[in-house]
């Protein structure tokens, strides 16, 4: 019950769940999601005095069981908000009771993660959530969680700084913990901070050396930034790890690429999908490398080859949602539209229904004043129910 919750959790991967926001997002302001349940609390069934221990016991107990079913892959929201409403409950009879506090802020901490991540996945507004999420790390200051979860917060509403500070303190109380870093590093990534995620990466490869996953973010958070020569460093580095990881090699590929050298590039992403072939990789991986391949032998200027390349991708990969736009700039360095109006007719009619192809290939079309097939592409995502 008093374990400091785990910091590798500020946004836990959750099975697909229904969201919880009933209208607007105010509603999720905590007291009123639990006064929605505290009708059938246990406080509202109590009858004569109560024995404080034994009710936290039995609602230690309860915390147990939801993160044990959580553990499992069920997750029950409902569970987890009636528990707290009984722990505000139990606090009220025990205003000083340091057991019951403590429960309760770790059964908030995790209800204020769940709500936060909901709220990303939905698009809403979390605002209403800052004043409890800002309250658990001035009850609890030794808790790195709770710094993780308002330095999130802040960087999803937009502050910049204040997310800093909180992340500050969250590594200043537990200074030696890679996955701590690499976890910051990704929530400046997320939010497109790509420099403070590279200093929080940094960091993380400091503490450990040895693993491969933190030199790729690492170059990866430098490459979002345009910082190509630090990404191929940090590329080079990983390599000693692991030479023939598939995905470092195919990043280093393309930070040589914009580089200018373009033959080691090309190298590269030969590398990187012969390995990744040879590991098993998903297909719509090594496809991505394809695309990647081709944009940058455009970049070296060998139209013919970009081409051939593009051609190539088939009808199945993923890739081909997003390899409109190289067709568009091998149109454009042709000087002919058409080309890649004819790229955009043959692949909606190998992928009729691909909302994102069609939207490409709708604005295309209008953006070069091709309006007959544009209201084509615009009718077809009617018929697919999708706004265009």
């Amino acid at each position: 019950m008093g374990d400091t919750p785990d910091p590798r959790v500020s946004t836990p991967p959750t099975a697909p769940r229904k969201p919880r926001w009933a209208g607007a997002l105010a509603v999720l302001a905590l007291a009123v999601v639990c006064a929605a349940v505290v009708a059938t609390s246990w406080k509202a069934r109590q009858a004569g005095p109560v024995d404080i221990d034994a009710k936290l016991a039995e609602m230690d107990s309860r915390n147990a069981q939801l993160l044990d079913r959580a553990r499992r892959g069920e997750p029950d929201p409902d569970g987890r908000a009636l528990l707290l409403a009984d722990l505000r409950d139990l606090q009220r009879i025990a205003p000083d009771h340091v057991g019951v506090a403590e429960l309760h802020d770790t059964v908030l901490l995790r209800e204020l993660q769940s709500l936060l991540h909901g709220a990303l996945q939905d698009g809403a507004d979390p605002s209403p959530l800052l004043a409890d999420v800002a309250g658990l790390p001035e009850r609890r200051p030794g808790w790195v969680d709770a710094h993780v979860l308002h330095g999130q917060l802040h960087l999803t509403l937009g502050g910049r700084e204040p997310a800093r500070v909180a992340f500050t303190r969250a590594t200043e109380l537990r200074p030696d913990d890679a996955a701590l870093h690499g976890l910051i590093g990704a929530l400046w990534m997320n939010a497109g901070h790509g420099q403070e995620a590279a200093g929080a990466y940094a960091d993380a490869v400091a503490l450990r050396p040895d693993r491969l996953e933190a030199w790729l973010t690492l170059g990866l958070a430098h490459a979002s930034v345009e910082g190509w020569d630090e990404a191929v460093a940090a590329y080079a580095r990983g390599a000693e790890v692991d030479p023939v990881e598939p995905r470092l090699v195919a990043a280093w590929a393309e930070a040589e690429s914009r580089l200018g050298r373009h033959d080691r590039a090309a190298q590269l992403w030969s590398a990187a999908i012969r390995w990744g072939e040879a590991r098993g990789a998903e297909p719509d991986a090594l496809w991505a490398y394809r695309l990647a391949q081709a944009r940058g032998v455009l970049r070296r200027g060998d139209v013919d080859s970009a081409w051939t390349l593009l051609e190539g991708l088939p009808v199945e990969a993923r890739a081909l949602s997003s390899a409109g736009g190289l067709a568009e700039q091998i149109a454009e360095a042709q000087g002919d539209p058409a080309r890649a109006l004819r790229y955009y007719a043959d692949v909606v009619a190998r992928r009729p229904g691909d909302p994102k192809l069609l939207r490409e290939a709708e604005r295309y079309a209008r953006s070069v004043g091709e309006s007959q097939p544009a209201d084509r592409y615009a009718r077809m995502l009617h018929r697919l129910g999708v706004d265009g």
